[in-house]
């Protein structure tokens, strides 16, 4: 794979090439599927394409700190908001929140004991004053999608979006499931971004406006914008060619030793060549020659792999 010529200037491979390439490469049947559940599994890096001919907007985002007791104490409003409690006196508000967050608090300690945190951290005084929460926020304005292709770092919506999709193509039901984060995106450039939609639909497209009034738009409307909770329709998954090699060089070397069978298999191959041809052998002699005999399971690839642990073998016990 690492060969193709037109893999190294494209940006982006569908989920079937992508699955048609490693097949070929590692001499083992893959598919999309195997990739989709693969990155569930945080093995492979999946790609999104978003068509060119419609207007996108994101906003870029960036985890930040804030203490832990400032989220519940929003998640607080928002229970009173759900259980239908805003008008209770202030009396019975104040003993909603002590409960609230008391239990809160006894979930935290809990956790922290299983994880085998220091006493000093189990405290209520460092719960509420010093215990801090990671969370993303907003770093830039609503801006329209410039660039076409993003990473999926599956934390957000996009992860089930994938999900069903892996449900689908299983002939199952993929579920009502909804996502209350939104998509999140990460650029080429390592930024990440939170997909938008709109409240109020009106029709834009990048041909009857110029860039500066587009700009104008989202400024002026800046609140009209919210975080979308799903991948629109259209997109593509897929992946970019340099996560599709760094998956492939991963399998390459992931094998802590070389099986018996694999081992027996190389070996009687050598012997076949050194024993009918009187010639000084190199390694790439040897591996492109038993290569070219065809024999199943001994590519150029694989008997190179074998070769280099069998190097690195006899010189650890050298």
């Amino acid at each position: 794979m690492a060969q193709s010529k037109i893999l190294k200037v494209k940006k982006w491979v569908d989920l079937n090439e992508a699955a048609e390439r490693l097949s070929l490469s590692l001499e083992e049947h893959i598919n999309a599927l195997d990739l989709m559940e693969l990155a569930l599994d945080e093995e492979v890096i999946l790609s999104v394409k978003f068509p060119r001919n419609e207007l996108f907007y994101i906003r870029e985002v960036a985890e930040c700190e804030c203490k832990y007791v400032d989220d519940l104490e929003k998640d607080f409003k928002f229970h009173l908001f759900a259980f239908k409690k805003e008008k209770a006196s202030k009396q019975e508000v104040e003993k909603m929140r002590s409960d609230f967050i008391m239990d809160h608090y006894q979930r935290y300690v809990q956790a922290a004991k299983k994880n085998g945190a220091d006493e000093k951290y189990l405290s209520y005084d460092y719960f509420m004053n010093e215990l801090m929460s990671i969370k993303w926020g907003n770093v830039g304005n609503v801006e329209i999608m410039e660039e076409f292709v993003y990473e999926l770092p599956l934390i957000g919506a996009e992860k089930l979006h994938i999900e069903k999709l892996v449900e689908i193509n299983n002939e199952r039901h993929p579920g009502t499931l909804t996502s209350l984060d939104s998509v999140f995106l990460k650029s080429k450039s390592g930024k990440y971004y939170i997909l938008n939609e709109r409240f109020k639909e009106e029709s834009e497209s990048l041909s009857d406006k110029a860039p500066e009034s587009l700009e104008h738009i989202l400024n002026k409307n800046k609140y009209c914008y919210f975080p979308a909770g799903e991948l629109p329709e259209g997109v593509i998954v897929g992946m970019a060619p340099i996560d599709l090699a760094e998956f492939e060089r991963k399998l390459s070397s992931s094998d802590k030793e070389l099986s018996l069978e694999l081992a027996v298999k190389v070996l009687g191959a050598v012997l076949k060549e050194v024993t009918t041809k009187a010639k000084k052998w190199t390694q790439d002699d040897l591996a492109s020659t038993i290569d070219e005999r065809g024999i199943p399971g001994l590519r150029k690839r694989v008997v190179n792999g074998a070769f280099s642990y069998a190097n690195k073998s006899f010189k650890s016990n050298g």
